[in-house]
């Protein structure tokens, strides 16, 4: 489809891949006939002379529908508007008069409107669903640092009342690297029965968020994985530091600690 196909020639059309995969069970589809809307046996016919990529038309959240594309130059009373994509390396404040003196070349009597960047189109476009994640973003953060505070607080209170049974260990020969290394796998295996139960709730719940992701599945494993890894991470860290302090104790008052 190009500059030869005006109107007074036979019409042309371009379908898209779902189209083509939809309406023609998957066979070819060039040289194919299709009509606009309903069919009317007064009106031509378009012959399909090529296959073109779906297009998200009404978001990007949405699936694309089976699309057909008419010659603009060959419609009989063309009506509407039409949007013009210009690809360009240069800001849209140095095009823009560029890009309206070539349209009013065409036709001066063209109204041009909303000219903007693809990137602040999309952004428009996605503007909700973005709010809707930044809150939850903003409160799955919130709830990563409880979790945080609260591993960090019950490490530490657990290995306060262990203080006695620590003394006990270093009084015997344990080294402070071996205390460290009892400590933190004790908080690992804690944060892996914790991780495990939470991605299986995390699952059951996911099915309510499908609504809200496009291409992304609430069982990607992936984000599975990196949240898992995250919260195995935190769990290391908040409990280092009570390691660290029980590694430091002075064995001769753990054993007169009460």
């Amino acid at each position: 489809m190009d500059e030869r196909d005006r109107r007074g020639l036979a019409p042309v059309a371009l379908v898209s891949e779902s189209c083509a995969r939809t309406k023609f069970n998957g066979q070819d589809p060039i040289g194919e006939h299709v009509q606009l809307f309903e069919r009317n046996d007064k009106q031509p016919w378009a012959t399909i002379v090529g296959v073109v990529g779906d297009v998200r038309q009404y978001g990007l959240d949405k699936l694309p529908d089976a699309a057909v594309y008419f010659a603009f130059a060959q419609a009989a009373d063309p009506q509407g508007y039409a949007s013009l994509v210009v690809r360009s390396r240069v800001s849209v404040e140095k095009i823009e008069p560029t890009v309206r003196a070539a349209m009013r070349a065409v036709d001066p009597t063209l109204p041009i409107f909303h000219l903007q960047p693809m990137n602040a189109y999309i952004a428009k476009s996605m503007a909700q669903r973005t709010f809707a994640f930044a809150l939850i973003g903003l409160f799955g953060g919130l709830a990563l640092l409880l979790a945080t505070v609260g591993i960090y607080g019950v490490v530490a209170y657990t290995v306060g009342l262990r203080t006695r049974e620590v003394g006990i260990r270093m009084a015997v020969g344990a080294k402070p690297g071996d205390v460290s290394l009892l400590i933190l796998r004790q908080v690992w295996v804690t944060a892996l029965v914790g991780v495990t139960v939470g991605l299986a709730i995390s699952l059951w719940f996911g099915q309510m968020l499908t609504s809200l992701l496009f291409e992304v599945r609430p069982t990607d494993g992936v984000t599975i994985g990196a949240v898992a890894g995250l919260i195995g991470a935190v769990a290391l860290v908040a409990g280092y530091i009570p390691a660290q302090r029980a590694a430091r104790f002075d064995p001769i008052k753990a054993l007169r600690f009460e």
